[in-house]
């Protein structure tokens, strides 16, 4: 998390900060589940049932059967979630304070950051691609993610997409950082997949690939390309 991220959750950790009596400060309580407090702000609504339903099958893709109580903040706009946490997007999720701020649209994303983050932390890049692979199911902006993915892949090499990640340059970098991932999978297994985030950092993940999934990160990225 840097800095910034950082500072945002300390702030939402304070000004978000509700009670059993009160929803926070700009937002209205509404309602319960079995794994989320839900909090709306404006006009949004909230589907228990449904982000219930998007949760378990989340959680069962990547094998874990438990996942923590979350607060979810349902938001009409990205402008309003920017209002809220700095960032504009349809959604941000703050795993370590069991948060999830989020538009209608990408709820589907954003549960797999907060189901995700149970596993480990491999980098931002992977854990947008895991987001759009399974959350957004390969297409970003209704566009498959491969078609947006492919003119920057032929041109630059995987290394440098990925220590070039910029999740603010949104459609282009999360749709390379998506189709990898989702090629990851239908080459090797989400097992493997959840071997390599539970085992992954920053200090080791070119070690922890190789072992996950039997190739360096250079040859998975030249087999990718490859097929694009």
């Amino acid at each position: 998390m840097s800095k910034r991220s950082w500072a945002v959750s300390m702030v939402l950790a304070a000004g978000l900060a509700a009670t059993a009596e009160a929803a926070p400060a700009g937002f209205r309580a509404a309602g319960e589940s079995a794994h989320f407090t839900f909090y709306t702000m404006g006009e949004a609504k909230v589907n228990a049932k449904a982000n219930e339903q998007r949760l378990e099958r989340i959680a069962r893709l990547l094998g874990l059967s438990s996942v923590p109580r979350a607060e979810l903040y349902g938001y009409e706009r990205a402008e309003d979630v920017a209002a809220v946490t700095g960032q504009y997007a349809g959604g941000v999720t703050y795993p370590a304070l069991r948060q999830v701020h989020s538009t209608e649209g990408s709820l589907d994303h954003e549960m797999v950051h907060l189901v995700a983050a149970q596993l480990g932390d491999p980098g931002a890049f992977f854990q947008e691609g895991l987001a759009v692979a399974l959350g957004d199911k390969g297409r970003l902006g209704g566009r498959k993610a491969d078609d947006m993915a492919r003119p920057l892949a032929r041109r630059v090499l995987l290394r440098a997409l990925l220590a070039g990640f910029a999740p603010q340059n949104h459609l282009e970098h999360y749709a390379v950082a998506g189709s990898f991932v989702a090629w990851l999978i239908q080459q090797h297994g989400i097992e493997r997949l959840t071997a390599f985030f539970q085992t992954s950092s920053a200090a080791n993940r070119d070690d922890a690939f190789r072992t996950a999934f039997g190739q360096t990160l250079d040859d998975a990225g030249v087999a990718w390309t490859a097929q694009l």
